[in-house]
């Protein structure tokens, strides 16, 4: 088209669908860029619970790790720092679960790192009882976890003192070793 020409409305409308098509490749390839990183970077599942990148990472020995608490009915609750691509059975080997319990999730699939808290639940009797956080309870939900009303009454009454509970071992400053076995594997300290 010559300077000074007038644009017919067929050249016109076919300019148009140009920068239309031009502008959704690149909205497709930028929406694909985006989806492949999400995927690489946490799945489809952290989208929906929140970024990735939000959790910090630290360097331990030379690689990058992210803390994650297990506890309940555990043999060793506590943080463990674990890789970014580190399972929960991974997770629950080394926090030593008990063979009577029961997890939240799949623990074939790797850790959802944007929920650094897994909670493992015994079961008694066919039923799961569901573990609870020491610095929370109630003095009734102790009495159903299988404490007396008396050591129940003591365990909130040393929390109210002293503050919260750092481990779940601590309790066998309050109860007798009896005690304690009866519900170390249906607290946990968070």
């Amino acid at each position: 088209m010559m300077k000074g020409e007038i644009m017919t409305g067929t050249e016109r409308n076919r300019d148009e669908a140009k920068i239309l098509r031009t502008v959704w490749i690149v909205f497709n390839i930028l929406l694909f860029s985006a989806l492949s990183v999400l995927v690489v970077f946490g799945g489809i599942g952290t989208l929906m619970r929140g970024t990735f990148f939000s959790r910090t990472a630290e360097i331990i020995d030379g690689r990058e790790s992210f803390p994650v608490y297990v506890g309940g009915c555990v043999e060793r609750e506590g943080t463990y720092d674990l890789d970014l691509f580190s399972s929960y059975a991974q997770l629950l080997e080394l926090a030593g679960v008990k063979e009577h319990s029961a997890v939240e999730t799949e623990i074939d699939t790797l850790i959802d790192f944007t929920v650094p808290v897994v909670i493992v639940h015994c079961i008694e009797d066919g039923a799961v009882i569901r573990a609870r956080n020491i610095n929370s309870v109630s003095a009734e939900d102790l009495a159903e976890l299988g404490l007396s009303p008396l050591s129940s009454a003591r365990v909130i009454s040393y929390r109210e003192h002293n503050g919260s509970f750092q481990s779940k071992d601590e309790l066998l400053l309050i109860l007798d070793e009896r005690e304690f076995d009866e519900i170390k594997f249906k607290v946990y300290a968070l």
